[in-house]
């Protein structure tokens, strides 16, 4: 897995799912290592098929992080199977930068 590492300070932001805006932004607390995260995968047709039950695994960066939206500390789990990657870290201008710009 490839995916961009945090530190803590840092802003990010990622999709807003099911919401009124497109994306939310916090700042990261804490960024963990990769995981290895297991869940049972249960057949939806009948009692005969839970025998086919199966433990999935997959690996994943939990990063722990302060919400402005929700003001309040959220943890995202990003995985390499997030299309697109997220979050995403946020690149803050300097005042030299913006100079440039305008």
């Amino acid at each position: 897995m490839t995916t961009l590492s945090f530190k803590r300070g840092d802003i990010v932001r990622w999709r807003a799912f099911m919401s009124d805006v497109e994306f939310y932004y916090g700042l990261v607390i804490d960024c963990d290592d990769f995981a290895e995260i297991g869940y049972m995968d249960f057949p939806y047709y009948s009692y005969d098929e839970l025998a086919q039950s199966d433990y999935t695994t997959f690996m994943t960066r939990k990063i722990t992080l302060f919400s402005f939206y929700a003001q309040k500390i959220v943890t995202l789990h990003q995985s390499a199977a997030d299309l697109p990657v997220f979050p995403e870290i946020v690149r803050l201008y300097e005042a030299s930068e913006i100079e440039k710009i305008t």
